[in-house]
């Protein structure tokens, strides 16, 4: 199945993203750390040296202006002179780390109002125009869902131990954000996931013995995707056909709220992009979608067949 996302459903993503970078920011406490500037000055001495030469020293001074509160001078930076377990100094640290984060909200939330626009311009008269209050409150409620599950999870760890799944643990591989998954391709999915910004839990039980690899949230949606790994096996497509099976005995379907992906191959990213934007802007695809570019792998396996019977002809010279 080929994946195309029209101008619409990428502005949608754009929004999404946007969206959830600026709830994650606005999400971080900063009232532990003071409000206030930082002020560096500099200043040049010249000294005699007892050869009679003269040097010039280079001083760096750093302030904290304290809004409401005034400046507090910071000890000059030198060897002797700079203590980092100083309290000024880690003030000096929150009131920094409070300004970038203050700033970064600042150009989310610009941004987040450009995308809207964006995508505005391409609804009809008769359609509601989004607003960065309404898309704020679709983020807070997949946030909310998210927390639910979760909570779930955490029981079903609580009473049967981590690996409820039945599955084996050995062998886990480390993402981005330091979470463990169990292949590469999970990796990589999980590493884009957390790139385009969408809340997601891993393996997380639905209930019925289904374990979804990746469970999204998005607006009050939730959906599920599997990652279809080893399809050449016989073994492995009759368990991912029973998976399915068990899906629909709980009225999830592709084309609503399943999503499955054949990576037996690998990953295309450009392919994984288009089927996260398209579960973004809520049209998920029908049918199983092929993670990597099959063109290419064609390609690969004709040159690879021609390359073996090449050997095989002149195997004897060698």
């Amino acid at each position: 199945m080929k994946v195309h996302c029209s101008d619409r459903e990428k502005r949608k993503v754009e929004v999404w993203e946007s969206a959830c970078l600026l709830f994650r920011l606005q999400q971080i406490d900063l009232s532990r750390f003071e409000r206030g500037n930082i002020i560096v000055k500099r200043s040049f001495q010249k000294r005699v040296l007892s050869d009679g030469s003269v040097k010039v020293y280079e001083y760096h001074y750093e302030n904290i202006d304290i809004f409401g509160k005034g400046q507090i001078h910071l000890p000059v930076r030198g060897k002797k002179r700079h203590n980092p377990n100083d309290p000024r100094w880690r003030m000096r640290d929150g009131i920094r780390y409070r300004n970038d984060i203050e700033f970064r909200i600042k150009n989310a939330t610009i941004k987040l109002e450009k995308a809207i626009q964006e995508l505005n311009s391409y609804k009809k008269s008769t359609e509601n125009l989004e607003t960065i209050e309404d898309v704020m409150i679709s983020v807070r409620r997949a946030m909310g869902n998210k927390e639910k599950y979760e909570k779930i999870q955490k029981e079903k760890h609580r009473k049967f131990g981590r690996d409820f799944s039945g599955y084996k643990i050995d062998g886990l591989i480390v993402t981005d954000l330091g979470e463990e998954v169990r292949s590469k391709n999970e990796c990589l999915f999980a590493n884009k996931l957390r790139e385009m910004n969408i809340p997601y839990l891993y393996e997380m039980s639905i209930g019925g013995g289904v374990v979804p690899d990746f469970t999204l949230f998005i607006e009050d949606k939730v959906y599920f995707v599997e990652l279809l790994g080893m399809m050449e096996k016989d073994d492995y497509k009759a368990n991912q056909k029973e998976k399915i099976r068990k899906y629909r005995e709980m009225n999830i379907c592709m084309g609503k709220q399943l999503v499955l992906i054949d990576v037996t191959m690998g990953f295309s990213t450009p392919i994984i992009e288009g089927i996260l934007s398209r579960i973004v802007a809520d049209s998920v695809p029908e049918e199983i979608v092929v993670g990597f570019n099959r063109k290419k792998h064609d390609k690969i396996l004709a040159r690879k067949k021609a390359l073996d019977s090449w050997t095989e002809d002149d195997g004897d010279e060698y």
